[in-house]
């Protein structure tokens, strides 16, 4: 939340929404410190983006069990 009132000087990611999605999580990203599974949980929850937050662990249960195939790669997926 530091690193968010530092960029912003606010404690919201509201200023992200007048941006594209792409640009919107690089400007997340580049805060720092942030997981994957952060980063993808702030665009879906504050920027109302399609990104599923999953962890490691969901990922490789998921596949395991076949439950469903991702279509990109995790390197594809990161850079989406």
């Amino acid at each position: 939340m530091r690193a968010v009132f530092d960029a912003h000087h606010t404690v919201s990611l509201q200023a992200l929404k007048k941006l594209r999605k792409r640009p919107a999580k690089q400007a997340i990203e580049r805060l720092g410190g942030l997981s994957r599974f952060a980063v993808n949980y702030c665009m879906l929850t504050s920027l109302q983006a399609h990104a599923i937050p999953l962890t490691d662990r969901m990922l490789g249960i998921s596949s395991s069990t076949k439950s469903w195939t991702p279509r990109l790669t995790r390197k594809r997926s990161k850079g989406s």
